[in-house]
């Protein structure tokens, strides 16, 4: 009986080292797909990286593959006074495409953000200038929290706004690999918006409290911290394309 149970444990113990050793077997394959994987990953992120290199030296060039620093677009929206909003974009394809169309998509939208972003922080201003004129401290942060409610509006405002946008200038350079690159840029007079946002009813309730404030915001003074803001984003652009 003894040998018998002997030979019973010694084939359990041998399973149990079996089935031990099937497993480790197997979580190394498992780490060693996991390696493989990850390593896959990383050399199409880098191919990717590559290309996309590649596809920006590639705009780099004008039609008579010279080497350029900026379009002739980009640099006029560099260009931009106080007075016009102006944003640029690039699209590179194939030369049947509608490049330009592409671009002029992409610059409106970076002209719709500029817009919001423009919105918003004139509002806070003129909410600031009203508190120095008599605006008590719970009013001023009330004001400032009823402008973070009409964020969707603003941006709907930005939207609608970047339709009447115009191009003003657009080139177009063929590429060396046979592709060509568009570049646009579009504008608005940032006046525009300040009229927009005055006959926004929800926009219109921030300053709704009194005659007085309500007055001040359709006046010119809503439109001068318009004007101080709009010079502070262009030095913040001008910053960055420095």
């Amino acid at each position: 009986m003894k040998k018998v149970f002997y030979f019973v444990m010694a084939g359990f113990v041998a399973a149990g080292v079996l089935t031990s050793c099937n497993s480790s077997k197997d979580m190394m394959a498992q780490m060693q797909y996991q390696q493989w994987l990850m390593s896959q990953q990383q050399n199409n992120q880098q191919q990717n990286n590559q290309q996309q290199m590649n596809n920006n030296q590639q705009s780099n060039y004008n039609s008579l593959g010279e080497s350029i620093a900026k379009s002739p677009a980009q640099e006029y929206a560099e260009a931009a006074d106080a007075t016009t909003m102006r944003a640029w974009a690039s699209y590179n394809g194939f030369p049947d495409d509608n490049l330009e169309a592409i671009a002029a998509a992409t610059a409106r939208g970076e002209l719709s953000n500029m817009i919001a972003t423009l919105a918003k922080s004139s509002l806070e201003n003129f909410a600031d200038r009203m508190s120095k004129e008599g605006l008590s401290n719970e009013q001023l942060t009330r004001k400032k929290q009823r402008i973070e409610q009409v964020q969707t509006k603003i941006a709907s405002v930005s939207e609608n706004l970047i339709t009447g946008s115009k191009i003003v200038r657009s080139n177009r350079y063929g590429q060396k690999n046979g592709t060509h690159t568009a570049y646009v840029c579009v504008e608005l007079d940032p006046q525009i918006i300040a009229n927009k946002l005055k006959k926004e009813a929800e926009v219109m309730e921030i300053f709704n409290e009194n005659e007085e404030m309500k007055a001040a915001f359709m006046s010119k003074k809503f439109d001068e911290s318009m004007q101080d803001e709009f010079e502070k984003l262009r030095e913040e652009k001008q910053k960055v394309n420095l």
